[in-house]
């Protein structure tokens, strides 16, 4: 299988339990790998087989923004959910979903990884 990897997507949303996160909202950092099986055009050079990255950057940006979570698990999967219901070419999906933590720790974030597979 093949995979396109956008890394690090820096996006503003809504994402904890506290109120105050759901107001205030925070920075969150995304990765999303999206793996399919080239069968035709492989070793080709043209779009057959690829996706395109900057609707699939759009797209991640909009499933994201577009809501407002509790759970970075639950961001995560909608983000994975979505790309494999409307990325037809999609059969696997990976999404690293980071955040700083709320509250004043020595560390850099927490992440959560979700995988999908069609």
């Amino acid at each position: 299988m093949d995979s396109l990897r956008l890394e690090n997507i820096k996006l503003f949303g809504h994402c904890g339990v506290s109120a105050e996160e759901q107001l205030v909202g925070a920075q969150f950092e995304i990765d999303v790998e999206v793996f399919w099986r080239v069968e035709n055009g492989a070793g080709h050079d043209n779009e057959f087989p690829a996706i395109d990255y900057t609707i699939l950057y759009e797209h991640v940006r909009r499933s994201f923004q577009g809501g407002s979570y509790k759970l970075v698990e639950n961001a995560a999967a909608v983000i994975a959910e979505s790309i494999l219901k409307d990325f037809e070419k999609s059969a696997e999906v990976q999404v690293h979903l980071r955040k700083r933590p709320p509250f004043e720790a020595s560390m850099d974030h927490i992440e959560v990884r979700v995988t999908r597979q069609r």
